[in-house]
């Protein structure tokens, strides 16, 4: 990965030799006082029978000393149509002694 003052990028690639290819993008930096992830993922099947996926993910997290809040939302597609995509809005917490 690479850094730019706050922000780190990081990049990855993968071939499995003989299924596809996936490639992944993430993205740290702080955003008003929260720490904040984008990640973007694809995968390109190989031959007529495979079948392409994508998606991404963007959250936001706050650490409040002893505890942290998130925020998630991910979007992810499998192939062609709308049928194939889903969308999922995740909320967490944890807290440590």
């Amino acid at each position: 990965g690479m850094s730019f003052g706050d922000i780190g990028v990081s990049y990855g690639m993968y071939s499995t030799d003989g299924s596809g290819d996936a490639t992944m993008i993430v993205v740290d930096m702080p955003l008003m006082g929260m720490t904040s992830k984008v990640t973007f993922a694809d995968f390109d099947a190989e031959g007529l029978a495979g079948t392409d996926a994508d998606g991404y993910q963007i959250g936001l997290m706050k650490s409040l000393g002893a505890a942290s809040f998130g925020v998630e939302f991910a979007h992810s597609e499998a192939g062609s149509g709308q049928d194939n995509e889903t969308e999922t809005w995740k909320l967490g917490y944890s807290v440590f002694f």
